[in-house]
């Protein structure tokens, strides 16, 4: 029996998620919780094999939480459920160990199956979004995001400093577990390799390369 967790700030949601993977016999699913703090809380208390979650979450994101979930219990499989299709926040998700992606368009029979893939020690993408990733790798050369080239430290800040969820470097670096000078630093590092001078030719940067809507919101607020 697979035990799984599911994280979705949308009760409606988790509770249809909860019904729709009951209907398999070797699903058993623990519990629904709204946060990524709950599902740490949850993971230390009594670990699932899989904690199914969303990326967009009061608080921490799902990227952030996977890459706590990792530090405390490798053993946990996080597999996003989303509707953000962004190749970039794909890799983010892999890199902060994640072990599956899947977006809300696919099929039921699609997230079982990669339930099922992880646990069973492989990883998986939703395959239309990893055809698009691919297809994507050919042109890499010509058409890679330069958002690519960044560590995952120095994305995990240019991607809160877009957010705008933290006043100062101090708080975002309490968010992530760094000092507010390694803040500044990555920061400074990021935007070398932007070719960026300030928030708004970043912001302007993201939204050409469809990490931001034309409203300015992070695409990954719309998960």
């Amino acid at each position: 029996m697979i035990r799984i967790l599911i994280v979705d700030d949308h009760r409606f949601v988790g509770s249809a998620f909860r019904d729709t993977l009951g209907t398999q016999n070797d699903f058993l699913v623990v519990g629904a919780v709204e946060t990524a703090q709950e599902a740490i809380d949850w993971v230390r208390r009594d670990p699932p094999e899989v904690v199914l979650m969303d990326l967009r979450m009061p608080g921490m994101d799902g990227i952030e939480a996977a890459r706590h979930l990792r530090a405390i219990n490798p053993a946990v499989n996080c597999i996003c459920l989303t509707a953000a299709d962004e190749p970039l926040l794909v890799r983010a998700f892999f890199e902060a160990g994640g072990r599956g992606y899947v977006t809300k368009a696919c099929r039921p029979s699609e997230v079982f199956n990669a339930i099922r893939q992880v646990v069973a020690g492989q990883e998986y993408v939703e395959v239309a979004l990893s055809q698009r990733m691919s297809i994507a790798q050919l042109h890499r050369t010509a058409s890679a995001s330069p958002f690519d080239q960044l560590s995952q430290r120095e994305f995990a800040v240019i991607r809160i400093d877009l957010t705008g969820t933290e006043k100062n470097d101090a708080m975002l670096g309490l968010r992530l577990g760094i000092a507010a000078k390694t803040v500044s630093t990555l920061r400074h590092r990021a935007y070398a390799k932007l070719r960026v001078a300030s928030r708004a030719e970043l912001f302007q940067l993201a939204t050409r390369w469809g990490l931001l809507d034309v409203a300015g919101d992070l695409r990954l607020a719309s998960a």
